[in-house]
């Protein structure tokens, strides 16, 4: 799992071994995580037979709505906001491989942050695309970020301030 604050900054990445003992630690994490946080997991050979309901509630605060259906060796992952929702998820049954789910994260609301995440149940991978003027705070005193800064890309006072 990749935990990534609701500012989209890294938090963490733990693999939890779920079919030993690692439900209450993946438990333990999410509720650590503030509402907003962004949570991307995904299941490698089996998630099913071990997971915990304690686990199966904390991955539902996150917008998990289909480990109802994990059965034994099926792939999953799942990209979700705690307190917020679903952002992606995908389940395939035993035998048809790895799944990808991709996504397109605009941040929580009131930041400007774009992000892509491309899943499978192996590789995650985070790219981050140009910054945007919400993110940059005007440097010279008595400027403003401009009234369309949502919507520009840039990081420097003459492209985000007025």
């Amino acid at each position: 799992a990749v935990f990534l604050r609701p500012d989209g900054a890294f938090l963490a990445s733990h693999v939890f071994d779920t079919y030993k003992n690692g439900s209450a630690e993946l438990v333990a994490a999410i509720d650590a995580l503030e509402v907003g946080s962004l949570v991307i997991f995904a299941v490698q050979d089996d998630g099913s037979v071990s997971l915990s309901d304690g686990a199966r509630v904390a991955l539902t605060s996150c917008g998990a709505t289909l480990l109802q259906n994990l059965v034994w060796r099926s792939s999953y992952a799942l990209v979700g906001v705690k307190g917020a929702g679903t952002l992606a998820e995908a389940l395939s049954v035993p035998g048809e491989g790895a799944i990808n789910v991709t996504t397109r994260y605009g941040g929580p609301i009131g930041s400007f942050l774009d992000m892509m995440h491309t899943i499978t149940t192996t590789t995650i991978t985070t790219t981050p695309l140009a910054p945007h003027c919400g993110f940059y705070e005007c440097s010279m005193a008595g400027l403003v970020h401009r009234e369309d800064a949502a919507r520009i890309t840039g990081s420097d006072d003459s492209t985000c301030c007025e």
